[in-house]
């Protein structure tokens, strides 16, 4: 039977095996972001598609135990996304950065920001449309 989900896995020795369920379900689009080198936070950032409503969803993960905590949407209100990329990019040195959402409906592109520090998310802020371009716009920090 084939289970679909979230989940981390970490490798012990030679083997890698199944660490963390971070989400059951149908989750087909799910990425996970580690913050940088030296950074002062110690909680990486998940976004996934909720399975039941479809909206993206963000959790933080402890580095040292792997333990979810803080889920919740990223985009509360009913949008009817088709599907989301996403980029993740955390400010270096630090415990907070953004997320961009774009909906990957071509006939009809929206994108939203989302900050977020600690183990917390702010809201979303929706972008205009004139300025979501007809191809997956990425983020990156540029200091």
């Amino acid at each position: 039977m084939l289970q679909y989900g979230f989940a981390l896995y970490r490798r012990t020795g030679q083997q890698w095996g199944l660490y963390r369920t971070l989400v059951s379900g149908d989750v087909f689009a799910a990425q996970l972001a580690f913050p940088t080198v030296g950074a002062t936070g110690s909680t990486a950032v998940a976004i996934y598609g909720d399975p039941q409503t479809n909206h993206p969803r963000g959790l933080f993960v402890d580095l040292a135990t792997g333990q979810p905590s803080g889920a919740g949407d990223l985009i509360p209100q009913a949008i009817n996304i088709s599907a989301v990329d996403a980029s993740i990019v955390f400010e270096p040195g630090t415990d907070r950065g953004k997320i961009l959402l774009v909906d990957d409906n071509f006939n009809a592109p929206r994108a939203w920001i989302v900050g977020f520090e600690g183990t917390a998310f702010t809201a979303a802020h929706e972008l205009r449309p004139d300025r979501v371009f007809e191809t997956f716009p990425r983020l990156i920090y540029h200091p």
